[in-house]
């Protein structure tokens, strides 16, 4: 097995969280007035960063860390660093202001930058708490005198990155998931990879609610990269690719219709169209486990067809220009869980295409920013989503 992605981004995540639980306070030390004692110091900034440091060097790299295993305890650690430290920042960010313009301005930049630094932690907190139950629905209609008549207005959910091992214990967050998506009374659910963190454990625990997904033609299901077992070490490969298998086992449990590089055909009034769904494929290192051509093999290409591809990348690698596929749906950003006032988000810098419907031809792919979060449990202005895709057929 290749060292990507498990070793890969072992190291930059420790590195980032690392890095956040050591700089910020350091730069605090430096830029504190004078007047806060070397006891303060050490009592109000060091021990508590040398207690989070302590630990997140054992989550990332003690004897008892095995593999990227979801826990409770590992999620709140992270949550903690990071909202400590990014409010560090703010704080230390107007006391180097303050510097800069003086000492008579300095103490009205300290208490400024206390005022800014509480706002942010409340921001953060909101999002750990409503911001990531706070449901939104994106609606869109795709136009196309290829889509038959017999599926005028028919209603599609799009879901991605459930992400249920970040629930561990919670059913009632799953159940506000499955409510919100079935709320919006689709025709047919598309769930577009992501469903667990790492381990089909997780979605095993949550069988019962995930089974209560309804639409009218059912749910059909792709493998994202953390649907994969890439994530955990393994030494015998037999094993691993049992592991990859249960948790497809487990999807047609919940009555999900799950494509591996495979189509379905959903037939209605003598019409029909194709769901075609690749394994994942991203980009190098990761793996690619997608087939477009075989997904395909066996149909009709003048019938309307509809791609599950996890990675948005895929489109532009291996869709637009290679096949004829008219529409695309896909997931995997997040949007980097944060989108903030005007619509920018930090997965611009990462994703041509990471929110909403793009076109080039007359090939479209829309993106969903997802329903539930990885690593930090929190969404600001990225809201968690079920998108529905509203086809209509007109005369060509």
């Amino acid at each position: 097995m290749p060292s990507y992605p498990l070793e890969s981004m072992l190291l930059r995540v420790s590195l980032s969280f690392i890095l956040l639980t050591v700089l910020p306070p350091a730069a605090l030390h430096l830029l504190l007035p004078r007047s806060v004692s070397k006891r303060w110091r050490w009592l109000g900034i060091w021990l508590p960063t040398l207690a989070l440091l302590v630990s997140v060097l054992f989550l990332f790299f003690g004897a008892g860390y095995v593999s990227l295993t979801p826990s409770v305890w590992r999620t709140r650690l992270l949550t903690v660093i990071f909202c400590v430290g990014m409010t560090e920042l703010v704080l230390a960010a107007f006391l180097a202001l303050g510097r800069l313009f003086g000492q008579k301005a300095g103490k009205g930049f300290l208490a400024a930058g206390c005022v800014l630094a509480a706002v942010v932690l409340s921001v953060f907190i909101y999002g750990l708490t409503e911001g990531q139950q706070r449901f939104v629905t994106r609606s869109f209609v795709v136009t196309d005198d290829r889509i038959p008549a017999a599926f005028d207005d028919y209603r599609i959910a799009i879901v991605s990155d459930l992400h249920v091992g970040t629930h561990h214990g919670d059913t009632a967050a799953i159940n506000g998931m499955v409510q919100a998506v079935n709320a919006t009374k689709p025709d047919l659910i598309c769930i577009v990879g992501d469903v667990v963190n790492f381990s089909n454990e997780e979605f095993a625990e949550f069988l019962p609610q995930l089974s209560r997904f309804k639409a009218t033609d059912g749910v059909i299901s792709v493998m994202g990269n953390h649907d994969y077992p890439d994530y955990q070490k393994w030494d015998d490969t037999a094993a691993e690719a049992a592991h990859a298998r249960r948790l497809q086992d487990l999807e047609r449990q919940a009555g999900w219709h799950i494509l591996t590089n495979s189509h379905h055909i959903i037939r209605r009034a003598g019409d029909s169209i194709v769901i075609a769904g690749c394994e994942n494929d991203s980009p190098p290192p990761r793996r690619g486990r997608g087939d477009i051509h075989k997904a395909l093999i066996g149909t009709d290409h003048r019938a309307y067809r509809i791609l599950l591809t996890h990675d948005p990348t895929h489109w532009r690698r291996a869709v637009v220009g290679k096949t004829d596929i008219p529409l695309t749906f896909s997931g995997h950003t997040h949007g980097m869980q944060l989108v903030l006032p005007g619509g920018w988000s930090p997965a611009v810098l990462v994703f041509p295409e990471w929110s909403g419907l793009y076109t080039n031809g007359q090939q479209r792919l829309f993106v969903t920013t997802g329903i539930g979060t990885a690593l930090l449990p929190m969404r600001l202005g990225a809201w968690p989503e079920t998108a529905v895709c509203t086809l209509r057929h007109v005369d060509g």
